[in-house]
């Protein structure tokens, strides 16, 4: 049994072109298809393996495997090669980072490129206002009563009196305010693990080394296929079958 692990990284590009108004954070699935953005699909899908339209003026792109900060460097390319000056790009592990600082860039964050480290994702949002999260015209009066008015304020609150006082809605925007992004913007894509067999010819063994000198070769195999895969494993199984 061979394990693997690895970690989706998304990137995040917003061109204030392509934004419908008025904006609504978190949602995966544009609400109206955006002619500059479904024209740019195509020559971005020759950069990126997976590339979907989001909303609010987004496309995702998915760099597991990848050179995130490379790969989004290419797809800004494409935006410019198209015309598309004003645009800009988010890198994170977290979903609503990479969509908040894509669409809200501000302070060291202006850049056309944003790189939002691994464990810094809470620090990055807490700077933000609010706003960003799309609360809903009663939500945002409650939490201004309050005085909370950046995402650092709703996450340093805890989870018992948001539910109690805000209800689903508010429950859920102080989960993204803490980094705690469960959308699945990127459907699980089914891989074939890795093999590597070897049909044994001569049916006596007397020297181990020689079979352990096979094991290798295989494992190798096996490893080098998944470095190419930008993966790694937690076990191995490896089966004799005899005739």
């Amino acid at each position: 049994m061979l394990a693997l692990a690895s970690k989706m990284t998304f990137i995040c590009l917003w061109t204030p072109a392509a934004a419908p108004l008025p904006p609504v954070i978190g949602a995966t699935i544009v609400a109206q298809e955006n002619e500059l953005l479904q024209q740019l699909i195509p020559s971005l899908l020759t950069v990126a393996p997976r590339v979907m339209l989001g909303a609010n003026g987004t496309v995702w792109a998915d760099s597991r495997g990848m050179n995130a900060e490379s790969l989004a460097k290419d797809l800004l390319d494409v935006f410019h090669e198209k015309g598309v000056e004003k645009v800009r790009a988010a890198i994170s592990l977290v979903p609503i980072c990479a969509e908040v600082a894509a669409r809200f860039g501000k302070g060291k964050n202006k850049g056309a490129l944003i790189t939002i480290s691994p464990g810094s994702e809470r620090d990055c949002l807490a700077r933000y206002p609010i706003g960003v999260l799309e609360p809903s015209l009663a939500l945002s009066t409650l939490l201004d009563g309050i005085g909370v008015e950046s995402c650092g304020d709703l996450a340093r609150l805890d989870l018992e009196s948001v539910e109690v006082r805000f209800g689903a809605e508010g429950t859920r925007l102080w989960r993204l305010s803490r980094a705690d992004d469960s959308r699945r913007i990127f459907a699980s894509m089914p891989r074939s693990l890795p093999t590597a067999s070897l049909d044994w010819v001569d049916y006596t063994l007397k020297d181990a080394e020689r079979l352990v000198f096979i094991i290798n070769s295989l494992v190798g195999n096996i490893t080098t296929e998944l470095q190419s895969r930008g993966q790694c494993a937690r076990e191995m199984m490896m089966i004799f079958s005899l005739a």
